[in-house]
């Protein structure tokens, strides 16, 4: 604290006293070392778990929307989709689980904000270098983003070429969609799709041009466009990473009773939204699908300022135990196990019980919109310190290296499965008689491929795009002089 002191004695007795202080705390920094924080294997290695779950979801859902909503003259198609759902839909407790992965992402907002802490202590001057972390923290996530991208640029000329409008707009003529049931064998309200968005060609190409800026979350007719609709999410991360510096700059004074306090009031703020939505039903629909798209239903699942919560109370976790965490990875202790334990138990039953209890449309909502934050943050701080079952499990090796790879996992899966069901859906229509592959044929190469893809490019490719980014952005940012470049806390 001494920079600090020095800081502001000289801010108040001499005529040049802020100059004077910045040149102390520059001092300061620059005789300050960050603490000693050891990697942090399980909570690594938790995340390939979380992104092996989105993959299936994902699965899960375009597989049951061909199966109850697909065109009837694709009917050999559509039965070899409903095969693939049934794999999904052959037990109840099956269906929850698969479905209850619309959670996780929520699980990476908490996590990025309990990484972040964990990885960014404040010097004792409380001034943290904005240019750096900025630097250091786009060339990290764009680099594996700009790689999916990439991978998702057939995805965008099939948008672009307005193929999606032609069909919808011939569906629409022919009274398409027409679901063939009421219910699912799990008890899926099964009803007409709500109209989907009908993007103009202005709207696709400010689209286009919103993500890879990572602004699409901010607009809900763009959020899930189909260049690589997962990517909404990193649009997400990026104005969380944005607003890390000033909330971590706030968050260090803050003592134990006001952060819990804090949390409790983030968690109430984060589930208001979606109450309200489901309480209010802004968008007539009747019925929340998981396959629809509507204005009000991906605003309040994707607008950044309302996963901003999520974000803090994984922080809020890692103020708490974090330098526990830092020094049991040293010591070699293990204090978490019965709080990693405890949250992966509590998120499993949410999953399978929570929609029998309050029914799907809200089980819907609030798992999405961040339910489980605080059993994903008691997680991740069980992880954090170490032991029990399930930090042992991801601590091994070779799951560690595969949550390394996770990142990739979420970008590069959606693409992919997009090719493989587009190349069967149009191979079925010139052979009706075609010899489909087997459902679980199938879920092996589609994971096996997004696997591969993701671990290839984190170890052979990813580090040198990372630099090359990071050096094009510093061009267009210089730094203005060799200091640091400080942002008080006060």
């Amino acid at each position: 604290m001494l920079g600090l002191a020095i800081h502001e004695i000289l801010r108040s007795f001499t005529p040049n006293g802020r100059a004077l202080a910045l040149s102390a705390e520059r001092l300061a920094m620059a005789s300050w070392q960050p603490p000693d924080r050891p990697e942090l294997p399980a909570v690594t290695g938790i995340r390939f778990f979380a992104a092996m779950h989105v993959c299936l979801y994902h699965l899960a859902q375009i597989s049951f929307a061909i199966t109850y909503y697909g065109r009837e003259d694709t009917e050999h198609f559509r039965t070899w989709a409903e095969n693939v759902w049934a794999v999904f839909d052959s037990h109840w407790v099956i269906n929850h689980l698969v479905r209850g992965a619309l959670s996780q992402v929520g699980m990476f907002f908490v996590m990025s904000g309990f990484i972040l802490t964990y990885s960014y202590p404040i010097p004792p001057t409380g001034a943290f270098n904005y240019r750096s972390y900025c630097l250091s923290r786009f060339a990290r996530v764009y680099a594996t983003y700009l790689a999916g991208l990439i991978w998702g640029i057939p995805l965008l000329l099939f948008v672009l070429s307005g193929e999606p409008e032609r069909l919808r707009e011939e569906n629409t003529r022919n009274g398409i969609p027409e679901p063939r049931a009421t219910e699912t064998a799990s008890g899926l309200r099964v009803t007409p799709l709500p109209p989907e968005f009908s993007n103009s060609p202005i709207e696709r190409a400010l689209a286009t041009i919103s993500v890879p800026l990572l602004l699409q979350a901010w607009y809900p007719k763009f959020s899930i466009f189909m260049w690589n609709a997962p990517a909404w999410s990193l649009s997400v991360e990026a104005f969380l990473y944005g607003m890390f510096p000033l909330l971590i700059l706030r968050l260090v004074h803050w003592r134990t009773r006001s952060l819990i306090v804090l949390s409790l009031f983030c968690w109430v703020a984060m589930l208001i939204p979606p109450l309200w939505y489901i309480r209010t039903d802004p968008d007539n629909t009747g019925v929340i699908d998981w396959n629809m798209v509507t204005f009000w239903f991906n605003f309040v699942r994707h607008n950044p300022l309302l996963r901003l919560p999520e974000f803090m109370i994984g922080m809020i976790v890692a103020r708490l135990f974090a330098d526990q965490a830092a020094a049991n990875a040293r010591s070699g202790k293990a204090t978490g196990g019965w709080m990693s334990t405890i949250a992966v138990t509590i998120a499993i039953l949410t999953m399978i019980f929570l929609e029998e209890i309050i029914g799907h449309d809200a089980a819907y909502m609030l798992q999405h919109n961040g339910l489980l934050a605080p059993v994903y943050a008691l997680g991740c701080a069980g992880l954090a310190l170490g032991g029990g079952p399930v930090a042992f499990i991801c601590s091994f090796r070779w799951m560690v290296i595969l949550g390394d790879c996770a990142y990739g996992i979420y970008l590069f899966h959606f693409p992919w499965l997009a090719y493989m069901i587009g190349f069967l859906s149009i191979k079925s229509k010139e052979d009706p008689n075609m010899e489909l592959p087997s459902a679980w044929n199938f879920i092996f190469w589609y994971l096996a491929v997004t696997i591969a893809a993701a671990v290839y490019f984190r170890l052979k490719m990813e580090k040198k795009l990372r630099f090359r980014i990071r050096d094009f952005v510093a061009r267009l940012w210089p730094e203005k002089s060799k200091s640091p470049v400080t942002t008080p806390t006060a």
